[in-house]
């Protein structure tokens, strides 16, 4: 492939994997975890202070890289924050995992660009990119570290050796999964050998790790003991790993990615991707070069690795996913060196790529699709953004304005994301069961399985007279997510107010 073919297609591979990241990124209502982080963010952002939490919220680098595009969009506190914001971080990061892709060492150009193509145009891959969580920087950072590994192999140096250590760094300081994709990497390494490192570079890698990731825990030594924090993580999360909700059997993340399901006017299934990455898994082992032995070896057993794990969310099969590309790339060539017809080549191409562009843009563009789409777990739909432009209203013709007090009772807490669509307001309070020592608020939002309990609170615990009557601020339940109900109340002199507003 010529400098100037290769040229033009890394240029028309970033500027789709950049539009596809970042059109309408705000369209899609904002997932629990995505809230819960936004929260986590916002504390940093109004305080200057970050705290690693070694049982919830994951690493901090997620949080200090949010830092920028806030400071970029002059946005001080919580209410300044948006879903663009919150956002860009993953996607520019998603548009990063297809650059290092393109310019990753070992990879012959016509690899490279068809690993890069099809991690430009995944649904899935462009999906979570789209998602404020930390998988995609997880996958960034370990991409990074093995652009870095690829680059010793060649030209061993003290630079490379360093940016390898940073990555891995970062890569602890994300995600406490980072330990299965090292184990996975050096495993595949070991057996595979496409490198050798020197005990000085080695020592530079790691020294280089360690001090990234303690800056990182430590709140940049402003909390040393965040630490030992990160340390007593992986007991936290290695219990998780068995005992969860989020229990799948082996076969879940093959179900989900391969298995055809509709979505829209499209069957969802990259099928396609499996199928080359398999050519290209036998076609490694046909041959005696290292690099698609490694890089076969290391997408396997990542995959053998998260599918043992009980516990599954959709988000973690980005990190074996994104490494099968490769194995894909590589397959995807063969197959097209195997066909000495023009038409035949550009009929393979089509099959392959046609559905992936036709698949993201029903999965990351379809108003109908945003609570239904089949890559989505627990995702709420546009209920909620009803039930905050309820309340929205609702303050809207109440005096006190940002000020109204809002009660929101959801058993077991379960009521994110709504912190994050209520986060203009001054005096939100929470509960996860109806406080009969409190005085009902103007405006309650509450859980289906509490209604009996808030009835009984508001007209059969205070005296006659003392009964204030309250009405629907919904019309009836609004879905938090799917299976989880919640109804609205409006006192009733906000809620004559409410009328005379909207007859304004």
């Amino acid at each position: 492939m010529s400098d100037r073919v290769f040229a033009c297609a890394a240029c028309a591979l970033l500027l789709s994997a950049l539009l596809l990241r970042f059109i309408e990124l705000e369209a899609r209502p904002m997932h629990g975890d995505e809230a819960v982080h936004a929260a986590k963010f916002a504390g940093l952002l109004e305080k200057g202070q970050y705290r690693y939490d070694p049982y919830e919220y994951h690493g901090p680098t997620l949080n200090y890289l949010t830092l920028i595009p806030a400071w970029l969009a002059g946005a001080k506190n919580y209410a300044a924050l948006d879903e663009n914001i919150l956002r860009s971080v993953p996607a520019l990061l998603g548009v990063g995992v297809v650059a290092l892709l393109l310019f990753m060492p070992g990879l012959p150009r016509p690899v490279a660009v068809a690993s890069a193509a099809l991690a430009a145009l995944s649904p899935f891959l462009t999906l979570y990119s789209r998602y404020y969580i930390q998988e995609t920087l997880l996958v960034f950072f370990a991409l990074l570290l093995l652009w870095a590994m690829a680059r010793l192999a060649q030209r061993p140096g003290t630079a490379a050796a360093l940016v390898a250590g940073i990555a891995a760094g970062c890569m602890a300081a994300t995600k406490e999964t980072f330990v299965l994709l090292v184990l996975a990497g050096a495993l595949a390494w070991l057996i595979t050998a496409p490198g050798r490192m020197s005990k000085g570079q080695l020592a530079i890698l790691l020294v280089s790790a360690a001090s990234v990731a303690a800056l990182f825990f430590s709140s940049f030594l402003s909390h040393p003991h965040g630490i030992i924090d990160a340390v007593l993580a992986v007991t936290t999360y290695s219990s998780r790993a068995v005992d969860s909700v989020h229990l799948q059997p082996f076969s879940y993340y093959f179900t989900l990615l391969f298995q055809p399901k509709p979505a829209g006017p499209v069957l969802l299934t990259e099928g396609a991707v499996a199928l080359a990455a398999l050519a290209g898994v036998w076609q490694a082992w046909r041959t005696a070069a290292a690099w698609p032995r490694f890089w076969a070896l290391f997408a396997l057993l990542l995959a053998v690795i998260f599918s043992i794990i009980p516990y599954k969310t959709p988000w973690n099969a980005l990190s074996f996913y994104t490494a099968a590309l490769v194995p894909a790339g590589y397959g995807l060539v063969w197959l097209l060196q195997q066909m000495h017809r023009r038409w035949l080549k550009i009929m393979l191409l089509a099959i392959v790529f046609l559905p992936l562009i036709a698949q993201n843009a029903a999965v990351n563009f379809s108003a109908q699709l945003r609570s239904h789409n089949p890559y989505l777990y627990a995702h709420p739909g546009e209920d909620v953004v009803r039930m905050a432009a309820a309340v929205n209203r609702a303050a809207n013709s109440s005096p006190t304005g940002d000020s109204l007090y809002v009660q929101v009772i959801a058993s077991g807490a379960d009521y994110w994301p709504l912190p994050w669509y209520l986060r203009r307001y001054q005096r939100v309070g929470w509960w996860s069961q109806v406080d009969s020592s409190t005085a009902p608020a103007p405006v309650i939002l509450i859980s289906a399985d509490l209604r009996e309990a808030l009835a009984q609170r508001l007209y059969e615990q205070p005296p006659p007279g003392e009964r204030p009557l309250y009405l629907d601020l919904f019309s009836g339940p609004l879905l938090l997510r799917p299976g989880r109900e919640m109804y609205g109340y409006v006192r009733s002199d906000l809620w004559q107010a409410m009328q005379q507003e909207k007859a304004r």
